[in-house]
C-alpha cells in the first residue's frame, strides 16, 4: 500500500501548492446555492446568454454531486467563486474514468493558475477514490488549454473528433463546427509526475500523428 500512499500524498501535496500559487482556496460543491454560483460562471465564460439553456444547468451539477461526480469550486480571498470544473463517472471496456466535462475561469484571471490548481485537484480528489485516468475534450485552435492541458499537465492526445457537440449556442463556439481533441489524463504516469514536479511535458508527437491532429497545434514554448 505504500507506493499508492505516496501517490496520492504527493498529489495532494501537488493540488496544495497549485492553490496556494493561484491564491484560491477549492471546495467540492454541496449546496444549490454554490451551485447556483458555478452554473452561472460556466455561462459567463462560454458567453452564454440570458434565456439560453444554460451549459450545466445548477440542478445537473447538484445531481452529478449527488450521484458522486466531481463539482468544484474556486474563490479568491474575497470568498468571491473565480473557477469551477464539473465531472462524472465514465466507463470503457472495463476501464472506470472520470470524464471532466467544463473546466472554466473567470475571464481576466486565466493566467494565474486557477485552472492549474482545479485540475491539480482533481487528480488528487480521482486518486482519493481508485479512479486513474481523466478524460476530456477541448478545442485545439485554443491554444493556452492546449499548453495547459498537453505541457504543464502531462496529458496526452487519444483522438480528434470533428464536431463533437454540433451547434453549441454560445459566444465561444457560434458558427463553428466543435472539433475537439479528446485527452487521457493518467494520474500516476511519468510524465503526469514529471509535471507535478514543475517539469513541463512535451506533447507526445507520435500520438498526435495518430490522432491526425499535429497539423492543429502550435504548441511552443510557452
Amino acid at each position: 500500500m505504500e507506493p499508492r500512499n505516496g501517490l496520492l500524498r504527493e498529489a495532494w501535496m501537488t493540488a496544495t501548492r497549485a492553490a496556494e500559487r493561484a491564491d484560491v482556496r477549492i471546495e467540492d460543491v454541496h449546496d444549490p446555492a454554490t451551485a447556483t454560483e458555478a452554473a452561472a460562471l460556466f455561462d459567463r465564460v462560454w458567453g452564454r446568454e440570458v434565456g439560453v439553456a444554460s451549459i450545466l444547468a445548477p440542478e445537473a451539477l447538484t445531481a452529478i454531486a449527488h450521484a458522486g461526480g466531481q463539482v468544484t469550486v474556486a474563490r479568491d480571498v474575497s470568498g468571491s467563486l473565480v473557477g469551477a470544473t464539473a465531472a462524472f463517472v465514465g466507463w470503457d471496456t472495463g476501464t472506470v474514468f472520470l470524464h471532466s466535462h467544463v473546466t472554466g475561469v473567470d475571464a481576466g484571471r486565466e493566467a494565474r493558475g486557477i485552472g492549474r490548481a482545479l485540475k491539480w485537484y482533481q487528480r488528487a480528489w480521482c486518486l482519493d477514490r481508485d479512479i486513474e485516468v481523466v478524460r476530456w475534450t477541448f478545442d485545439p485552435a485554443i491554444r493556452r488549454n492546449a499548453v495547459l492541458n498537453l505541457v504543464h499537465l502531462g496529458a496526452r492526445v487519444v483522438a480528434y473528433q470533428q464536431d463533437v457537440y454540433g451547434a453549441v449556442p454560445d459566444a465561444r463556439n457560434a458558427a463553428v463546427p466543435t472539433d475537439r481533441l479528446l485527452v487521457a489524463w493518467e494520474l500516476a504516469a511519468p510524465r503526469v509526475l514529471a509535471a507535478a514536479a514543475g517539469r513541463a511535458a512535451a506533447p507526445d508527437g507520435a500520438a498526435l500523428l495518430r490522432a491526425g491532429a499535429a497539423a492543429t497545434l502550435d504548441i511552443g514554448p510557452d
